[in-house]
């Protein structure tokens, strides 16, 4: 459902090795929010190596995979609950 006030959705934290959060949109669309530590793209030694992630935004399920619509609250949700 989508927060109005904050025009971002409300998601689900899933957890685990890859800190996933899952959301859905106004349009039926999940999406699957992915902050995966980045280590293996960093050199050993760099003192901020820890600190390094992936971010993956993919779309879980759709009901029509070949039109994906754009939506201008995916951003703000990820950006609000990132932290």
């Amino acid at each position: 459902m989508q927060n109005e006030e904050h025009r971002s959705y409300d998601f689900d934290f899933a957890g685990g090795f890859d800190n996933r959060y899952n959301f859905k949109t106004v349009n039926e669309i999940s999406y699957s929010v992915r902050f995966k530590p980045g280590a293996d793209y960093v050199l050993p030694g760099e003192y901020w190596r820890d600190n390094f992630y992936e971010l993956v935004v993919e779309v879980a399920s759709a009901p029509d995979p070949t039109h994906i619509p754009a939506d201008r609250a995916i951003f703000p949700t990820i950006v609000a609950h990132h932290f």
